[in-house]
This record gives C-alpha cells, structure tokens and sequence, in this order.
C-alpha cells in the first residue's frame, strides 16, 4: 500500500467518525491525544511511565499484565525492545518480529513457562 492510499483510507475514516458512524472508536482519537509519545523512553522512572497510561481496551488483557511485568522486571530491556520497535530506519516487519522475539526472551528469564501475551495489538498501541 502507497502513501496515497493510506492517505485516503485516513481521510475517509475521520469522514466515517464525523458523521457518527464510528462513534465507539473516539476513544482511541482521544487516548492518542491525552497520551501521545507515551510511553517516553527517557523517563526517570520507566515502570511507572508504563503503569501511568490508560491503555483503555487496546491491550488485550494478558498483554497488559505482562506489559507492567516486564517494565517492573526488566525496566532497562523493556525499553530497549520498545527503542526497536519505534526505530523507523528498520523495516517494520522486522520491528515486530523483533519486538515479539525479545519482549518473549526476557519473560522466560523469569520464567520459562511464561507466554508473550504481546500481540499485534500491542505493537499496534505502542506505535
């Protein structure tokens, strides 16, 4: 997909939620709004960064509490994964996978069992 057609796709999607079509999804206009360039890497306390934003329901639940996880655990590898993911010299589709990789490799340092509830939906709210 070109520039052009995900211009168009945007334009008629804020045409959608003008005229009340998609009036469930304002929340997510107005999350973006309170919470944008959140969660910020260079915060001095970056588990509390990540507790303090209102994920709403764009985190699937799992996700959420894995989220908060690995910032309490792994605050400094946390970061890093989320570096990856924002880095946009790198292809996107390697950004994810990545992202998924280490987020996964660092919850089975704690333990082994553990799944990476991260999903695209949790790719998708960070970026």
């Amino acid at each position: 997909m070109n520039t052009t057609e995900i211009e168009k796709l945007i334009v008629s999607y804020k045409a959608h939620l003008k005229n009340d079509r998609l009036k469930d999804e304002l929340y997510k206009w107005q999350s973006l709004a309170k919470f944008k360039g959140r969660p910020r890497l260079d915060a001095p306390d970056f588990s509390a960064e990540i507790k303090s934003i209102d994920y709403s329901n764009l985190l699937y639940y799992n996700a959420l509490s894995v989220t908060k996880e690995l910032a309490d655990r792994s605050s400094e590898g946390y970061k890093a994964c989320l570096e990856g993911l924002f880095n946009e010299n790198e292809p996107f589709k390697e950004r994810l996978k990545v992202f998924d990789e280490d987020t996964l490799s660092i919850l089975r340092q704690f333990n082994d069992t553990l799944d990476n509830d991260h999903d695209e939906r949790t790719s998708s709210t960070f970026l």
